[in-house]
């Protein structure tokens, strides 16, 4: 075994247990990318597992077409589906229900829970288990060329976790040794290019009375107004991989530092403000009405999160969101105009 391997699943089960950090944090503070941070757990037997309590950690190595075993999701039953980006952490509880292929994506339409899933964006993807809390916390994981993660599926307790074998025994690469190779990206892929056109570029080519700037301290106000009255909103994350919908209302807003927390039993938004410089109010004309919406975008110019009443909200309740804005866009006028 690969002295490097065996290091860095050492330094897993340290950093998880004595501090606690994040997958993603220990890959960062490990200087290696989340995908082979997984993967170094490839070819873990459930006895090593037993043996390397308290934690244990264990993956396996699915293989392609990501598309043929998607179905044994839908059998697992409940569970938390996370999507994530540079400023935001998008997860919402729910099943897989009306499945369906529409214009090279996967669809998914559940009661509360939307997604998209562009699998040509996804090139690897483990079943992992671990120990948290005395018990076994299981989850597939999906990840891009470079390595990054894309996309989570969490089991809950009540979940159907017979399936988690079953998944392995079926969709297991014969490859179960571990050591990827990644793709990584040179400069000209990690910036922007100059002749990219992007959704900031579009927004400040609007007149005024179709997109406004807001502040963070506008965001909470409005966010914080909507889950006081309890608003059914559209809260949507996404990245190149994945788009992630949840429509219900948000129970209780938190702050904590640069962060913004929208909370719901079903359903959790982290939103990191620092890391997204750019909020914009956009009215869009929606038959004979105005429909307006709150777009994040970061430091590029592309949009991390978006915000507006949900699709089955009632008519009250789609008033109450727009004199929320029209309350706003009028107050901020006022004090613009008491200070020209």
């Amino acid at each position: 075994m690969c002295s490097a391997v065996q290091d860095i699943r050492k330094s897993f089960a340290s950093l998880r247990v004595e501090k606690k950090l994040r997958h993603r944090e220990i890959a960062h503070f490990l200087e290696i990318t989340e995908a082979e941070l997984i993967d170094a757990h490839v070819g873990v037997s459930k006895l090593d597992v037993i043996k390397s309590s308290p934690q244990m950690a264990r993956a396996v190595r699915l293989k392609k077409p990501w598309v043929g075993w998607m179905p044994m999701i839908q059998k697992l039953g409940d569970v938390m589906s996370l999507t994530r980006n540079s400023s935001a952490v998008h997860e919402v509880m729910g099943s897989y229900k009306n499945a369906y292929s529409e214009n090279g994506a996967h669809k998914i339409v559940s009661n509360h829970l939307q997604l998209q899933l562009k699998y040509q964006f996804w090139e690897f993807a483990y079943l992992f288990e671990e120990s948290k809390s005395n018990t076994a916390q299981r989850s597939i994981q999906f990840f891009d060329e470079s390595g990054q993660a894309v996309y989570k599926i969490f089991l809950l307790p009540h979940s159907h976790h017979w399936y988690f074998d079953e998944i392995a025994k079926r969709y297991g690469d014969a490859h179960q040794d571990p050591g990827i190779l990644i793709h990584e990206k040179g400069d000209e892929e990690a910036l922007p290019q100059p002749s990219q056109f992007t959704r900031l570029d579009e927004l400040k080519g609007l007149t005024g009375e179709s997109a406004t700037v807001i502040d963070p301290q506008a965001l909470r106000i409005i966010l914080g107004s909507a889950a006081h009255l309890n608003l059914p909103l559209m809260i949507v994350v996404a990245n190149q991989a994945v788009q992630q919908t949840y429509q219900g209302p948000i129970l209780e807003m938190i702050e904590m530092k640069s962060w913004l927390h929208l909370i719901n039993p079903e359903f959790n938004l982290h939103l990191d403000l620092s890391n997204a410089p750019h909020i914009w109010l956009v009215h869009h004309s929606h038959q004979k009405n105005i429909k307006s919406s709150i777009e994040l975008l970061n430091e590029e110019g592309c949009v991390v999160a978006m915000i507006c009443h949900a699709e089955h909200s009632e008519l009250n309740q789609i008033k109450s969101w727009q004199e929320l804005i029209d309350k706003f866009e009028t107050e901020e006028m006022s004090l613009l105009t008491s200070l020209v």
